[in-house]
């Protein structure tokens, strides 16, 4: 039997609260519960909050002072974020007073922190107190900062922290081979420093038995018999441009084919008056909005789950929450989708181009009962391999 270990789990980010609906909170909340699920002791110190009415103020537009709203127009950009940059430094001065009286009082056996930009703390008292530490890396964020606000005053000292980060931990978890080969050639690290764990499902969500009377009748309305889906935030990386335009093709000869896209963000308006002109319109629905648990409603109403587009270095949890409910999946032909899927077996795997997404869906149409094996093989390897538990577990397998 494994030894249960008092996990503090440490999360240095002001605007990082751990209700929040994000993807990076639902990441938090799975890992800590799966700690617990493995008879662990774990405590946390999530620096942005736990309290969901604190969410709609953390780091959002609307929760700026509205002094911060007049001022930001005038000062050139490189000033505004750098001076964003700095303040994130002092907070991280605060945030180690915090975890060290923290850990000197409880005395973990492990820090497991969710590494951010420019924040050295969790690494400085790990290593102080003669703590275990494991930092989760989601992403490059230095590379992230610069291509959201360009570089700004502290962008070198960010790379410098960036290899103190990683080479100050005992384990660095990354969500993909891709992040991990970034990091050992960026900063010449080793590969055993690196344990690669893409993202997971919880076995325990609460799928759906049957599509709710609501959504049959709104697929009815709008003559949708075969019906494709997309859940996710509507944001240029994930290309929803590109998969109402190949669906419009594909609508050309299928008639009773629909698209379904479930989610929000900020390239949603354009997209809808776009499509609005078109003939097959009326059989693209925009669902908008839906909390985490109504969105598998409408998953469950889907014959084929998309995901077209991903950036180089992400785990999409939307794959293996597509997986689960045993879905066909047609996703983007990266390497994190790869070291999970294998092309033709798991699903289909496709360039991000309108006539490989037309052409993956119209195989969907002519070769469904072999996409629905894809889907079974895919639904077997995540519950063998990718249930959030496991993660969990392989963290602390790694760590004795």
């Amino acid at each position: 039997m494994a030894i249960k270990k008092k996990i503090l789990y440490y999360s240095p980010h002001p605007l990082l609260n751990l209700s929040s609906p994000a993807g990076y909170a639902t990441h938090m909340r799975e890992m800590i519960t799966a700690f617990r699920a493995e008879g662990h002791d774990v405590r946390t110190l999530i620096m942005g909050g736990e309290d969901a009415s604190m969410v709609a103020a953390s780091g959002s537009q609307a929760g700026e002072p509205a002094i911060k709203k007049l001022v930001k127009p005038f000062v050139p950009a490189r000033l505004w974020e750098s001076t964003k940059d700095y303040q994130l430094k002092r907070f991280d001065l605060r945030a180690e007073q915090t975890l060290k009286q923290m850990a000197s009082e409880w005395k973990p056996d492990l820090i497991y922190e969710r590494c951010n930009y420019l924040q050295l703390s969790g690494v400085k008292v790990a290593r102080e107190l003669g703590i275990k530490h494991v930092l989760e890396v989601n992403a490059p964020y230095v590379d992230e900062r610069i291509t959201l606000a360009g570089k700004t005053w502290w962008t070198g000292q960010a790379n410098r922290i960036e290899k103190q980060q990683l080479e100050g931990t005992n384990l660095a978890v990354v969500v993909s081979t891709a992040l991990r080969d970034y990091f050992i050639k960026k900063h010449g690290l080793a590969a055993d420093k690196f344990l690669v764990l893409p993202n997971a499902v919880n076995e325990t969500l609460a799928i759906p038995d049957s599509v709710p009377a609501s959504i049959q009748e709104e697929l009815q309305k709008r003559n949708i018999k075969t019906v494709f889906g997309f859940v996710g935030s509507v944001f240029p990386w994930h290309g929803i441009d590109l998969l109402t335009e190949a669906f419009a093709q594909l609508a050309e000869q299928y008639s009773d084919a629909g698209l379904v896209i479930v989610g929000d963000g900020e390239t949603l308006p354009a997209i809808q008056e776009k499509v609005s002109a078109w003939p097959c319109a009326e059989r693209i629905w925009f669902v908008g909005r839906k909390s985490h648990q109504e969105v598998f409603s409408y998953i469950a109403a889907m014959d084929c789950t998309l995901m077209v587009k991903s950036n180089w270095y992400g785990s999409p949890v939307k794959i293996f929450e597509y997986g689960w409910m045993n879905k066909p999946i047609i996703a983007p032909d990266t390497i994190p989708v790869r070291d999970v899927m294998e092309n033709e077996v798991d699903g289909l795997l496709i360039p991000p181009r309108p006539d490989a997404v037309r052409t993956a869906m119209e195989y969907y149409l002519k070769h469904p009962a072999k996409m629905q094996e894809m889907a079974a093989h895919f639904h077997a390897k995540i519950k063998a391999h990718h249930l959030w538990v496991h993660n969990a577990q392989q963290v602390i397998n790694s760590c004795n």
